[in-house]
């Protein structure tokens, strides 16, 4: 230590969610999107409970089109109770696409009614009945 300041952690010292998060911000901003998406899996995986990998693995899957990705990182997000509005119809989307209408009327429950998108509700409901 030339500079007598503390010495950088090592990597061993970093979490492995968070080295995978890294890995996939920086795969995403080379444009190396199947390497973000596998990155951004083994950060949720590794890091389960932290909703800024959620978050970012969840617009990363809607953008990159990694559905199984988006729908993995929006119901971490549901369930920490930070899901936002784009990620709830993603999950109603999903419970629709699968005909689980169980499912479906539940998604649909937990979208407010002053959500940005709630005009939608009763044309969804209606399709779904």
């Amino acid at each position: 230590m030339l500079l007598g300041g503390p010495a950088a952690p090592a990597l061993a010292d970093v979490p492995r969610g968070l080295q995978l998060y890294a890995e996939a911000r920086a795969a995403g901003l080379i444009g190396e999107t199947d390497r973000a998406s596998r990155a951004f899996a083994g950060a949720l995986t590794a890091a389960p409970g932290n909703d800024v990998v959620a978050g970012e693995a969840l617009r990363h899957g809607i953008v990159a089109g990694e559905w199984p990705l988006a729908l993995a990182a929006a119901q971490r997000l549901e369930v920490a109770g930070t899901l936002a509005s784009d990620g709830r119809f993603l999950l109603l989307g999903d419970a629709v696409k699968r005909r689980d209408w169980t499912r479906a009327e539940a998604a649909l429950a937990r979208i407010p009614a002053d959500d940005p998108l709630a005009m939608l509700l009763p044309v969804v409901r209606a399709w779904i009945a």
